[in-house]
């Protein structure tokens, strides 16, 4: 940008100093007695199109029959009288004119572009030479799931950089020839065929296209995209990844995600079971969708609270028919989930009983419901709270009931505790005067 600046007012001084010449007194008191006026004659903005060499300005002017432009590249190549306009839309009416260049006269990097009215240099502004290309719509058609029960077909796409008059169609064709038509509502990117408004046949070669229709610059525009689609008979798929993660945006819970693509099924399913037996329980179940070969996601929200860490299960893709019954596609991917040691920020119920000295501890009860066991500790140290040593470690109990710990030195002088919960990765510790529950 400061070569740019650089260049741009290096060619304005050298244009000034060839064009204006010394001026005489009158005319130096004309254009300062005219100068705040002279600040309503603007050029709004310049761009200039690669492909086809031309220069589009807009502007505004105070008053003049006609306007012209001079231009001067950075390689010294200097343009006179180009973009002949004439001004009959009236006073600040903001104008558009283009200049058509040639190969030769595009060279450099910049140019620099001045606006006469009848003849006087009014303004001058700059542009590059080195644009980026102008974006251009583009159709894309991505996944196309087709739910049986309900024989509804949606159809994702995506139009990018569309006109903004433009319309959107979608065509579907059976064995190349059109039997269906229909404009799709604006700001959509996903559009559901339904049986009510055509009933796709089994063993039957369709493609779906999506147009995008508009007019861009003048010139009409005509994009589309498309894919083939068929109901077969024989379901095939993939589970091809299973990862792990969390939001970057907001505090959901993290997250797994089965990347699968399926086709041909009645009312498919994923379901979770731990270790590598079919016929286990299901731990987790996903409804999913028939994807016609494409790959998509399927999450399972919270994982960590329904899978054990460091245990490996089996993800299998089911489908279910007309009558409730499920078939095994023997399409499955065994993963383990990852084990992340951690410090919980929920504290360890507890309370304590001063008639029988007995420290009652348990695991929080915002923790993960699969935990069945847990190991309690106790630290103590004095008044000051230095530590002093492990009055326990590592006492065993069920996940929902308490773990007993008597501590007969307790005093109404006596120390602090540290108590301390642990189960897996999961870990949690608060530090209480055990004395100010003497007394009570």
């Amino acid at each position: 940008m400061k070569k740019f600046l650089l260049v741009l007012s290096c060619c304005l001084a050298t244009w000034c100093s060839v064009q204006a010449g010394p001026k005489s007194s009158p005319e130096i008191s004309l254009m300062q007695a005219s100068a705040p006026a002279a600040r309503a004659y603007a050029i709004k903005d310049v761009s200039y199109d690669s492909s086809t060499r031309v220069v589009k300005v807009k502007f505004t002017v105070i008053e003049g029959a006609e306007a012209t432009f001079d231009l001067q590249t950075s390689d010294g190549i200097k343009l006179y009288n180009y973009g002949l306009t004439k001004l009959n839309k009236g006073n600040d009416y903001e104008y558009e004119s283009r200049i058509q260049l040639k190969p030769e006269e595009t060279k450099g990097e910049y140019a620099s572009i001045q606006l006469k009215v009848d003849g006087v240099v009014r303004t001058g502004s700059g542009f590059s030479f080195i644009h980026a290309p102008q974006l251009k719509t583009s159709v894309s058609v991505g996944e196309i799931s087709y739910d049986a029960v309900n024989k509804i077909a949606t159809v994702n796409f995506a139009v990018s950089y569309p006109p903004s008059n433009s319309s959107t169609l979608i065509k579907i064709y059976e064995n190349n020839k059109e039997v269906f038509n229909r404009q799709i509502p604006k700001n959509t990117s996903k559009y559901q065929v339904t049986s009510s408004l055509f009933d796709f046949k089994k063993y039957t070669n369709y493609r779906i296209e999506i147009i995008n229709e508009g007019v861009r610059e003048g010139v009409k525009e005509r994009v589309s995209g498309s894919q083939n689609f068929r109901i077969g008979d024989a379901p095939a798929g993939h589970i091809t990844d299973v990862s792990f993660g969390r939001s970057a945006y907001d505090d959901t819970p993290e997250f797994a995600m089965f990347k699968y693509d399926l086709k041909n099924t009645y009312n498919p399913y994923l379901y979770i079971k731990e270790g590598t037996n079919e016929y286990a329980p299901n731990v987790a179940e996903l409804k999913i969708r028939n994807t016609n070969g494409v790959y998509v996601d399927a999450v399972l929200s919270g994982y960590r609270s329904i899978l054990r860490e460091n245990t490996t299960y089996t993800a299998y893709l089911f489908d279910v028919d007309q009558n409730g019954k499920e078939r095994n596609l023997d399409i499955i991917k065994r993963f383990t989930i990852p084990t992340e040691y951690r410090t919980d920020t929920f504290y360890p119920d507890w309370t304590f009983d001063h008639y029988t000295n007995t420290l009652k501890i348990k695991a929080p009860g915002a923790w993960p419901s699969y935990i069945k066991t847990v190991y309690v500790s106790v630290y103590y140290s004095d008044a000051a709270g230095n530590m002093c040593g492990i009055h326990v470690k590592n006492v065993k109990c069920n996940r929902d009931e308490y773990a007993n710990i008597q501590i007969p030195t307790a005093t109404a002088q006596g120390r602090y505790y540290i108590m301390e919960v642990t189960s897996g990765s999961y870990k949690c510790s608060l530090r209480v005067c055990i004395a100010n529950h003497l007394n009570k």
